[in-house]
């Protein structure tokens, strides 16, 4: 599952469960910046926002 994400396949295959438990704080971190970036952006577009 941690493929699906961009972690290469040989980091997880003899990783232990600390290590995968690293990978998918890593992963779950940044799926959430992504998410509050596209809120972000997608909230300036409908609201407007100044430019500069």
């Amino acid at each position: 599952m941690l493929a699906l994400h961009g972690v290469p396949l040989e980091l997880t295959q003899h990783a232990t469960r600390d290590q995968l438990n690293v990978l998918w704080e890593i992963v779950n971190r940044e799926e959430k910046r992504r998410l509050d970036n596209q809120i972000s952006a997608t909230s300036l577009g409908v609201w407007g926002g100044e430019k500069k």
